[in-house]
């Protein structure tokens, strides 16, 4: 670009700015100012405007409060500027609308004269990260959610954490054998880390519970289904003898952290 092209961009770059700025106060007349009166915006896939009046109406309606907004990039090249960044709207009832955001402004003799933007919903980060999700494994989980209240894993973010899983069916009926509760535990945790899109594979951390104390069977059943389970990788492990468990026949219960990549 010359001299000339790139004094234009400069202060068509500073234009945008300060009309933004106003934007972002609630003083959408202090943006229409930098309007021309035959504007041209199109939403891309959705609407077009056509006129400073159409674009004062449509922001009356979408513009309940001033939104935030964040540009990540603004770049400018002659009589255009394109902003990339991402917009937080909210509605008359107060739920905020995320959107990723690519428009490209056209200007003339100083005016903003067209808008192609092309916006995407999202979901923001923040809220998402942070807002628990609950799961219910099939069969006994529903028994437990509906007679008892409670569910079998939570995720919050990438972590994964279960309620303690009994050696039992779904019939809430325990093995006779010591090996085989605890087999079918090791399975319970598979089956409930799996509504929550985890496997043995994520587990990180592991609580296991015992009633009768630690005879020779409990730790060489639960180190071969660690290797079995978990063949490349060693989580950290917590094993407690207590008096009882939930159900009367119960002699384990596992409960496990787990961290989705």
């Amino acid at each position: 670009m010359n001299r000339g092209e790139i004094q234009i961009s400069a202060k068509n770059k500073a234009i945008l700015e300060e009309a933004n700025a106003a934007i972002a106060a609630g003083n959408y007349e202090g943006f229409l100012s930098f309007c021309a009166d035959d504007t041209k915006w199109t939403f891309v896939g959705d609407k077009t405007l056509n006129g400073k009046e159409a674009v004062r109406q449509w922001m009356a309606t979408t513009y309940v409060e001033p939104p935030k907004f964040m540009v990540a990039d603004l770049i400018a090249e002659g009589d255009f500027v394109t902003a990339l960044g991402d917009i937080t709207v909210k509605d008359a009832d107060g739920k905020a609308d995320h959107y990723s955001y690519c428009d490209v402004w056209r200007f003339r003799d100083g005016e903003i004269v067209e808008l192609r933007a092309f916006v995407i919903k999202t979901e923001s980060k923040d809220n998402t990260m942070n807002k628990p999700e609950f799961f219910v494994t099939p069969g006994y989980g529903e028994y437990m959610l509906n007679e008892l209240h409670y569910s079998q894993a939570v995720k919050i973010g990438n972590r994964v954490e279960t309620s303690g899983q009994g050696g039992w069916d779904d019939d809430l009926q325990i093995p006779k054998s010591l090996g085989d509760e605890i087999a079918q535990a090791f399975r319970n945790v598979e089956r409930t880390l799996a509504t929550a899109g985890a496997g043995w594979e994520h587990v990180v951390h592991i609580n296991s519970y015992h009633v009768g104390g630690f005879p020779p069977e409990v730790n060489d059943v639960m180190v071969k289904l660690f290797r079995h389970y978990m063949p490349n990788h060693a989580p950290i492990w917590t094993e407690v003898d207590v008096a009882a468990l939930g159900l009367p026949t119960m002699r384990i219960e596992i409960r496990v952290t787990a961290i989705v990549p």
